[in-house]
């Protein structure tokens, strides 16, 4: 009976390796820790009933969670570098300043990045919108971008008060703005805020969203490797369509025939020393964020060296006497 074991192996941040057998094998999985590189809002009034804070940076899982000071907040993980969370109760009631984090399932832990909250504005303090422009989006994929503004009296209510977003893009009462974009181009708008004073202040701003157009879907050009021959110089480029360029390519699993080698930038080159045919998967990364993952199986038959006498000169024969002499050849097959 033939066993088949796996055993998993968790490291440390930085640690990375996968190998994985028949009969036993072993699995070695990296421990990525999510990074912050941006919070909007970072500024927030206190005495707001609660803030959609947007968090933007790299390796979040669909998992994630944003703490604040400690505790996890109710989140919604967009992709892999955006996090929208809502914020409420204690860390919203006094001047204080925050710490936000995320936390991974497999507990690695991100920087830490401050929301502060600052004095209530005084009665008669104008009302303004604080957001000065909109990031751009990508038709096909997520989007979500809080609005903020201050003064007036908090518990803002947002609203479109002319043109409209981009098809597949919503604005909620709290100032988000989520959705899937389905088309590219640029739309203009107003948007309105009213604060909870009576009567209530209002202010509105035009903004833009650029949706730029759908990168293609990652794709390794089909076709069979030309075959290569033992001793014979071999150069051949792999082909990849779609994604965003800047590709660099690996060997996934297998290995190339011995004397062949896969550079970064997708050419298999060398010179091949036995016959034979290799199988092996080979993938591509392209440079988008983020980034697409394609994955092909190749194969490059190795042919033996063509056949050749490798005989020299045979030897002068002698009238009447004996003779002997033995040919040779290399190469084809034996």
């Amino acid at each position: 009976m033939r066993v088949w074991a796996k055993a998993v192996i968790t490291l440390g941040i930085g640690a990375g390796l996968m190998s994985q057998g028949c009969g036993s094998g072993t699995v070695i999985i990296a421990m990525v820790s999510p990074s912050i590189s941006q919070v909007s809002p970072q500024v927030v009034t206190a005495g707001t009933p609660s803030v959609t804070v947007t968090v933007q940076g790299t390796n979040f899982q669909t998992q994630s969670s944003l703490t604040v000071n400690g505790t996890a907040v109710p989140t919604t993980v967009v992709n892999s570098t955006t996090i929208a969370a809502k914020i409420s109760g204690d860390a919203l009631a006094k001047p204080v300043v925050n710490q936000l984090q995320v936390k991974n399932t497999n507990g690695a832990a991100s920087n830490q990045v401050s929301l502060t909250v600052t004095t209530a504005p005084q009665s008669g303090d104008s009302l303004s919108i604080s957001t000065t422009n909109l990031p751009s989006a990508q038709a096909g994929t997520g989007y979500n971008s809080t609005l903020s503004a201050s003064g007036g009296t908090p518990g803002y209510t947002w609203s479109v008060a002319s043109g409209s977003l981009p098809a597949g893009l919503t604005l909620s009462s709290a100032g988000v703005i989520s959705g899937t974009p389905t088309a590219s181009g640029t739309s203009s708008f107003s948007l309105s805020v009213s604060d909870s004073s009576s009567p209530a202040q209002s202010q509105t701003v035009t903004f833009s969203i650029v949706v730029l157009p759908v990168i293609p879907t990652l794709s390794i050009g089909s076709g069979s490797l030309p075959a290569a021959q033992v001793g014979a110089s071999y150069a051949n480029a792999l082909s990849v369509t779609g994604g965003t360029p800047g590709y660099t390519w690996s060997i996934a699993s297998g290995s190339l025939p011995a004397g062949l080698t896969l550079s970064s930038a997708g050419v298999i080159s060398g010179t091949p020393t036995a016959s034979g045919s290799s199988t092996f998967t080979v993938s591509v990364t392209d440079a988008g964020s983020p980034a697409q993952i394609a994955s092909a199986q190749e194969s490059v038959t190795v042919k033996a060296a063509g056949l050749i006498i490798s005989s020299g000169a045979l030897a002068a024969g002698k009238t009447g006497g004996q003779y002997s002499a033995t040919l040779s050849a290399s190469g084809g097959t034996p």
